[in-house]
């Protein structure tokens, strides 16, 4: 009777041990939503009120005064990376590869950065040009080395 008694304990135990495992873990992701180089610009950071983040698995959340938001997970486990989508009428994600994978129980909140539309592509081509302009320079600059005195030729060769 007394081994019947340990076996059920025992087994009642398990039980309850896999049971609780088994129970859904809810893990919050937390971030905030600002406008990219307000703080530069401005000399504050600009938080985005009203923005909508989705993601799968979860209800989608809307950014507050502050631009702070909640995604809540219900089921998943933390370690779990997702995709999240940020909206804005009139407004575009900057760091949109970030978003392309977040990792769910990460200790710091996700920081999601928007312009206006247009400003993206509009800064990226200023970008591209400036690399073109310092890239030219530097080709510019080692032609006439090339095309200089003997010695300053030969060092030039040299250093390609």
């Amino acid at each position: 009777m007394k081994t019947n008694t340990t076996l059920s304990l025992v087994l009642g135990l398990i039980v309850l041990l896999f049971s609780h495992q088994g129970h859904a873990q809810q893990i919050q992701l937390r971030g905030t939503v600002a406008v990219h180089n307000s703080k530069y610009e401005t000399g504050e950071v600009r938080y985005v009120h009203n923005a909508y983040m989705s993601a799968p698995f979860t209800v989608p959340a809307a950014s507050d005064v502050a631009g702070e938001f909640v995604l809540e997970f219900v089921g998943l486990a933390p370690g779990t990376a997702l995709k999240i989508e940020a909206e804005k009428a009139g407004l575009e994600v900057v760091n949109t590869r970030e978003l392309e994978e977040v990792v769910l129980g990460r200790k710091f909140p996700l920081r999601i950065y928007v312009t206006e539309k247009g400003n993206l592509a509009k800064a990226q081509t200023e970008l591209y040009k400036v690399s073109q302009q310092a890239l030219f320079a530097s080709r510019d600059q080692m032609i006439a080395r090339l095309r200089g005195k003997k010695a300053q030729s030969e060092a030039a060769v040299a250093e390609l």
